[in-house]
């Protein structure tokens, strides 16, 4: 399997001020730009979801630099500010909808205090499907995956997928773990529901069934060219430099550790 092809990860498109923005949700709509800006002067070609995979899974070189981009959520700015810049670089992307809350609000995020933020509704994910815009599966609710039991589990993962597929009316390929929470029990589910491949988050497995994004949301424009680069997922296959970070950074809790990588 190929080590690297960016795959970008984003979630908000917006402007709300960092310190409003604890999770590190955001990015700025001038942010979006810049990173399109940068790898269309860089001769990167955008790809789908589908391309990429199949780069990744047989490792086949292309001769060509590569990106692939997808925002988790399905956040209404996403079609009001995202997609417009996307047109613009004639980018193609794909949208990772939690199913049972489109039309409504992140609830997923209530615990934290913050203000609701809209999500796509039915209408408007039609409308982005006819446009070329992907979507994938990113369960009916949002929930740590591994702190359900094995029967909601299949639930999330296999009733989302088929909701997908009623509402767009063809097929839907792909899955991402909500806070980039799983285990080898639910990849297991996510490959017999029928999944070709699903995406995790910056951890250092990059496999058909927890497949490695970069997140860009809230970065200096240094750390967004190292993760372009695959220079921190080269440093993340180091053992002897992983095992070194870990003798360094102080313990963190589960919780504090999936909120990092949502």
């Amino acid at each position: 399997m190929s080590d690297w092809l960016p795959v970008l990860t984003f979630h908000r498109v917006c402007d709300q001020p960092y310190a409003e923005d604890p999770l590190g949700l955001c990015t700025r709509p001038q942010d979006l730009e810049r990173v399109l800006r940068y790898l269309t002067a860089h001769r990167y070609r955008f790809v789908s979801l589908d391309a990429a995979v199949r780069v990744l899974v047989t490792g086949r070189e292309t001769g060509q630099r590569l990106a692939c981009l997808t925002f988790d959520d399905g956040y209404r700015d996403f079609y009001t500010t995202a997609f417009p810049i996307l047109r613009k670089y004639g980018a193609s992307a794909t949208v990772f909808l939690v199913v049972n809350r489109l039309g409504e609000t992140n609830r997923w995020d209530d615990a934290y205090g913050l203000p609701p933020v809209p999500l796509m509704d039915e209408r408007q994910v039609r409308e982005l499907d006819a446009a070329g815009i992907e979507f994938g599966s990113h369960t009916l609710n949002h929930p740590r995956l591994t702190q359900i039991n094995p029967a909601k589990q299949a639930r999330e993962i296999i009733d989302s997928r088929t909701a997908l597929e009623k509402l767009l009316g063809h097929s839907v390929p792909y899955f991402c773990y909500p806070h980039v929470d799983c285990d080898g029990a639910v990849q297991t589910l996510v490959r017999r529901a029928g999944y070709r491949a699903a995406f995790g988050g910056e951890q250092a497995a990059n496999e058909p069934y927890l497949l490695h994004r970069i997140n860009v949301s809230q970065m200096t424009w240094p750390l967004v060219l190292l993760r372009l680069w695959g220079w921190r997922f080269a440093l993340q296959r180091n053992a002897p430099l992983r095992h070194m970070k870990h003798l360094l950074t102080p313990a963190r809790s589960p919780d504090k550790i999936a909120e990092a990588g949502k």
